[in-house]
């Protein structure tokens, strides 16, 4: 559960524009696409992320 916490912190963080990215694409992944390499891609390498995995 800690971990969900700190995403949702995370997500707080980010513009409404890039929370709207990245719950789509965990949104995704939720209904079974293997996106999985798409949201590391995105979170890799958009300029603007705050999001940290651990």
């Amino acid at each position: 559960m800690q971990a969900m916490e700190k995403l949702t912190t995370e997500l707080h963080s980010l513009s409404e524009m890039d929370r709207r990215h990245v719950v789509s694409i965990l949104a995704e992944i939720a209904n079974g696409y293997d996106d999985f390499s798409d949201m590391l891609i995105y979170l890799e390498f958009y300029p603007n992320h705050k999001i940290l995995i651990s």
